[in-house]
């Protein structure tokens, strides 16, 4: 007897291991009330975001690093198009170079097309920008950075290549950015996804990787958030977080979400400011975000797969 696939956070059916295409069905969640749903603190702001959403993140990120809030619902058109697009640059790359992309980041060089459509054709962009503007101050002049896209396809196993945690921040550099993801798959321990540390660790203990990342033990224990598609995630480059693979190193299921960040002008350069540089509107450094080589435990990190 065949056994029915689990279904994932945001409703959406596990694809099979070894499909190259990834076949979803969403199913009608219900609406959350209120500003925040007080079992998963994740801030609604799929109406607007206000003052008392403001005062929801500015807490958030004070007291642990990281807020969650709901900027559509999962059963929302742009989800369902941008997981589309997602899935089909992924299985592209894969194709063209015989091999999975493990990391699950696909590196965008210059100019992000779906990041502009989500900042452009729609009015979640100002949202974003809105909640990036309550971590950084609204006095400071913002640029969109980090961008880039995250996938993974069904059936493997890549806990290994996904990292230990990490912060993106220069070496002795007091310079704080903040980071961002929107889902387009709903995540959970089970499935995997973007984890944060369960506690701090001193800055002796981290390990200086490059230019804009130092890194903890793999020992040190972290959680992956568990929300729905439609969720974005905004946290501080000083928050211990990774890429973690589904719980007890099972295989993966089909995943998508967005990178994006709006952050100062850099006084340094590291990996999640880069892309910006001071004087220059978004998306005009030439060679993009560029995704250095890493050692052993990024190997999939700065090779051709991602451009």
């Amino acid at each position: 007897m065949s056994k029915r696939p689990p279904s994932r956070a945001d409703g959406t059916a596990a694809g099979g291991a070894g499909k190259r295409r990834a076949v979803l069905t969403l199913v009608s969640q219900p609406s959350s009330t209120g500003i925040t749903d007080a079992s998963t603190g994740i801030i609604d702001v799929t109406k607007e975001y206000n003052k008392e959403s403001e005062e929801k993140v500015k807490t958030a990120l004070k007291t642990r690093g990281y807020a969650l809030l709901k900027l559509m619902e999962p059963t929302d058109g742009h989800i369902q198009r941008f997981r589309k697009l997602i899935f089909a640059r992924g299985q592209k790359i894969e194709k063209e170079s015989g091999e999975p992309i493990r990391s699950g980041i696909i590196q965008v060089s210059g100019y992000n097309t779906l990041v502009e459509e989500l900042k452009t054709t729609t009015n979640f962009g100002t949202r974003i920008e809105a909640i990036f503007k309550t971590a950084h101050g609204a006095d400071k002049e913002l640029h969109a950075s980090n961008d880039g896209l995250i996938y993974w396809r069904a059936g493997l196993r890549n806990s290994v290549e996904l990292g230990p945690p990490h912060i993106d921040q220069p070496f002795k550099s007091r310079e704080i950015t903040y980071q961002g993801m929107l889902l387009l798959t709903g995540q959970n321990p089970e499935t995997g996804g973007l984890a944060f540390a369960d506690k701090s660790v001193s800055s002796e203990s981290l390990t200086v990787l490059n230019e804009g990342m130092q890194t903890a033990s793999s020992k040190v224990p972290s959680t992956v958030v568990t929300a729905p598609a439609g969720t974005f995630i905004i946290w501080s480059s000083t928050k211990l977080h990774h890429g973690k693979g589904p719980l007890g190193g099972g295989l993966t299921e089909p995943r998508a979400a967005l990178l994006l960040a709006y952050n100062p002008a850099p006084e340094k350069r590291n990996s999640v400011n880069r892309h910006v540089a001071k004087g220059l509107s978004p998306y005009a450094s030439q060679k993009g975000w560029v995704v250095e080589n890493l050692q052993a435990a990024f190997t999939d990190l700065g090779t051709g797969r991602r451009r």
